[in-house]
């Protein structure tokens, strides 16, 4: 995790705002985003900072990420 995508984490918090973090684990097949890779997710389902894969990798992932935001 970069110092930026750190201090987005840490204003989020500070901030009492919900927020999940999706990480990318595996890849099978071709992704344009490695294992590793982070996005951090706003509970109104924005991709704040980040990079999970395409289009649709990315709406999936904050369609979940809203799921576990409570």
């Amino acid at each position: 995790m970069n110092r930026e995508f750190a201090q987005m984490i840490n204003e989020k918090i500070l901030a009492r705002e919900k927020f999940a973090v999706a990480t990318v684990v595996e890849v099978v097949g071709s992704s344009s985003a490695k294992p590793g890779s982070k996005a951090l997710i706003s509970s109104e389902g924005y991709n704040c900072m980040g990079w999970v894969g395409g289009g649709c990798a990315e709406s999936h992932i904050v369609r979940e990420a809203q799921k576990c935001i409570v």
